[in-house]
């Protein structure tokens, strides 16, 4: 009996960014890593479950999966369009449409379909499938009328908005000082002049994705004189018409402390269908200084008791005000933390995430109340070039030692994700009973890759 139908459309989000890339190899790379991420969606959820991907998945990894969660009803189907566009290439290969539809009827509960992100290509399927009197539940989906606060609140100049009206004066909840510029001149104007009061300036496209679109100055990277400055902003701008596209937001850069969750705390909640909101989880983000996302740290221990309060405080004022709104489903909010334990807000993310799946899965490995007990550590792009040799019968063999679980014990690694790995690039998720036994087993993981491949130690 299916009870969840799952469409994994990441790349099918980043479309727009995507569309604004002028370098065809960065366009090729990005729309690999997120269709390749798909893994990782496997292990969201319970058992008797339909995951829809681009691209086909491993039969051999979701047998992993299925030996690790105990979860033996687990079903990957991918439609033959190579539209990146999931929603679209769905309803582009009839006969998948048709499958899909007489799947569906033929589920004796009516199953829930959700996605990784409420799109415009999402919703127009489901109201593709409501035309043959089928019966489904999609909790993540709230009234018509409410479809514009997943993309407006989602956006960052909608989000900055958003703070600015409803939390002007709020001590907790607060942004970084910064402007929403009109286009590429203004904004090259504005961040020259923050970059020299300040010393530092991030600017941000309107729909960035996991560090695209993104510019972070530091003190010293950029020229101490505004002309130079501005004409350097402007050839940056010129490179990618994602910059000329929407509006740009200009913020004074917050020096953060990175010993602190990563100097990037995060919570992940969620709006559901009544418009009650449920908080998931807090972590620390694995942030590279340029503002990639890698992984999270989450659990016992990973944030102090205070900050994890106050992260509470702010998710749940931004959650009930997303659901007065009227948007549904899951969203965090992403902050930096300064050397003075000051929190800021940088941006919020109404979707699923790179943890989302790190939080079911051990749900489903430890119960509920995992993260009082345990520590756990992800990182969804472990790369090097020599990996591009593996596959994952070879990756699995050399990882065995460390591999969940070690022993008899609840603690180890799991790998989360292979397709990449013609990239050179896995995923994995380490859970341990404290931070230190976590960061062990990543140091033992990297000692067994670089035994048999020669890789240096993560950094």
């Amino acid at each position: 009996m299916i009870n969840l139908i799952y469409i994994y459309n990441l790349a099918e989000d980043a479309e727009t960014l995507v569309a604004g890339m002028s370098d065809k190899a960065q366009k090729k790379v990005e729309i690999e890593e997120d269709l390749g991420l798909a893994d990782h969606e496997f292990f969201l959820g319970k058992n008797n479950k339909i995951i829809i991907s681009s691209n086909p998945v491993s039969g051999e990894f979701i047998g992993y999966v299925r030996s690790v969660t105990g979860h033996r009803q687990i079903t990957n189907l991918s439609p033959k369009s190579e539209n990146p566009n999931l929603c679209r290439a769905i309803s582009e290969d009839r006969k998948f449409f048709r499958n899909l539809v007489a799947l569906v009827r033929s589920c004796e509960k009516p199953p829930k379909i959700i996605s990784y992100a409420t799109t415009p290509y999402f919703i127009e399927l489901v109201n593709h499938l409501r035309k043959f009197n089928l019966k489904f539940i999609t909790p993540d989906l709230g009234e018509p009328s409410s479809v514009w606060t997943r993309d407006y609140f989602g956006s960052k100049s909608g989000f900055r908005q958003f703070i600015n009206l409803y939390f002007p004066h709020d001590r907790l909840v607060k942004m970084p000082e910064g402007f929403v510029a009109s286009n590429p001149a203004e904004a090259a104007k504005i961040a020259a002049d923050i970059y020299l009061k300040n010393k530092g300036v991030v600017i941000k496209i309107n729909r960035g994705h996991a560090g695209a679109g993104l510019k972070i100055f530091t003190p010293g990277s950029l020229p101490g004189n505004y002309e130079k400055i501005t004409k350097l902003l402007l050839k940056l701008f010129g490179r990618d018409s994602y910059w000329r596209r929407e509006p740009v937001v200009v913020e004074k850069l917050v020096p953060v402390d990175w010993k602190i969750g990563g100097g990037s705390p995060n919570i992940e909640l969620i709006v559901k269908p009544g418009g009650r909101v449920e908080k998931l989880y807090a972590c620390g983000m694995r942030v590279t200084p340029e503002g990639v996302f890698k992984g999270v740290e989450a659990g016992r221990r990973a944030l102090p008791f205070s900050l994890e309060r106050k992260l509470e405080k702010i998710g749940f004022s931004i959650g009930k005000r997303y659901a007065k709104a009227g948007y549904r489903g899951s969203f965090e909010v992403d902050l930096v933390i300064n050397k003075k334990g000051g929190l800021y807000c940088t941006e919020s993310n109404l979707r699923k995430t790179g943890g989302t799946f790190v939080y079911d899965l051990g749900i489903n490995l430890f119960g509920k109340g995992f993260l009082n007990s345990k520590f756990c550590l992800s990182h969804n792009l472990f790369f090097h070039d020599k990996l591009k040799k593996m596959d994952f019968a070879r990756l699995y063999r050399v990882l065995a030692p460390v591999l969940y679980p070690i022993g008899e014990s609840t603690e180890g690694l799991v790998i989360s994700g292979v397709s990449l790995l013609k990239t050179g690039r896995f995923g994995y998720v380490i859970f341990a009973d404290s931070k230190k036994r976590a960061y062990s087993i990543e140091a033992k993981m990297t000692k067994l890759l670089s035994t048999s491949f020669g890789l240096q130690p993560l950094k």
